[in-house]
Parts: C-alpha cells; structure tokens; sequence
C-alpha cells in the first residue's frame, strides 16, 4: 500500500486530491467510515500488487485508488 502513499511532484498530489475529495464523498456517503478506509485499502493493495506484477518496483501514486473509485461511482 505505501506506494499509494508517495507522489512524483506537487502537481500529482494536487490532482490525486482533487479526485479524492470529488469521487471520495460520493463513496463515503454510500459507505460508512471503516467501510471507506477498508475499500482504500484493498484498492491500494490490489492495484499495487498488479502494478508491481505488470512493470516492477518502479510505480508510485494514488492513481489505481482514484480508478477504484471511479469503477465504484460507475456500478
């Protein structure tokens, strides 16, 4: 998951917020807290994983989260 947590500049982390705060308050009302902290979680895990799986070790952001969330505000 600690990938997610790294950026590669200002601008990244900016984008990767904004998205956060627009998608992440549809999700979270649908959603109860630890429910929202849970789907994070394994939506990092699962899309470091497959990152890891695809390139190697050379990834970082929030950007497989954000399309988790996209792919949940879509169903």
């Amino acid at each position: 998951f600690t990938p997610a947590l790294l950026h590669l500049d200002i601008f990244h982390l900016f984008f990767n917020m904004l998205w956060v705060a627009f998608l992440g308050r549809m999700i979270e009302i649908k959603l109860k807290p630890f429910r929202y902290i849970l789907f994070i979680l394994i939506a990092g895990i699962f899309s470091n994983t497959c990152q890891y799986l695809m390139s190697g070790s050379n990834f970082l952001g929030f950007s497989g989260v954000l399309t988790a969330f996209l792919g949940f505000v879509y169903m």
